[in-house]
């Protein structure tokens, strides 16, 4: 998996890494976790190997490869890696949306609104398409080449939001933007 290793690259040692990118963390575990309390922002969380498990409220959703995990508003779970080895950790990547950035592409794009009796989630979950996939391995990769961070991480990241809108988790992302 080409976002595995890119992560893999970055991530070298457990824990959860701050990269040139400040919108971008990478995490990487060699074992299973305990339980943590933790606050999702706004954001796209995604796992690259390994599995995870989230908890909201009496709510138990396991997160894997090949998923994407969309987070609309600040959101109290609790969180736990719940597959990973030394030989085989659990990698994953967060990437921090800035609201402002969101609105203004949704007000540029003639996207759909969702219907009126579409039920919202202030998180969701969803299969990792290609595109969105590639953009994603190509904002990691970017981290290899420090002096184009500033430039183009945010071109990246503003075609990222893009894919959300036009994606599957667009209903839930232009939610946040049609009631502020």
């Amino acid at each position: 998996n080409a976002l595995a290793r890119a992560i893999g690259r970055f991530a070298q040692s457990d824990g959860d890494h701050n990269t040139a990118n400040p919108a971008l963390t990478l995490h990487r575990r060699s074992a299973i976790t305990e339980p943590l309390h933790c606050i999702y922002k706004l954001g796209l969380g995604v796992v690259a190997q390994g599995d995870k498990q989230v908890l909201l409220g009496n709510e138990t959703i396991g997160f894997g490869p090949g998923q994407s995990m969309l987070t609309t508003i600040d959101l109290p779970v609790v969180s736990h890696v719940t597959r990973a080895s030394a030989r085989e950790p659990f990698l994953g990547m967060m990437l921090t949306l800035d609201v402002r950035s969101v609105v203004q592409i949704a007000s540029e794009m003639d996207v759909p609104r969702p219907r009126r009796d579409y039920a919202y989630r202030a998180i969701s979950f969803e299969v990792l398409d290609g595109a969105l996939l590639d953009a994603l391995v190509r904002l990691v990769s970017l981290l290899d080449e420090l002096t184009l961070v500033p430039r183009l991480a945010p071109l990246i990241q503003q075609e990222i939001i893009v894919r959300l809108l036009t994606g599957p988790h667009g209903p839930q992302l232009l939610h946040l933007v049609t009631s502020g």
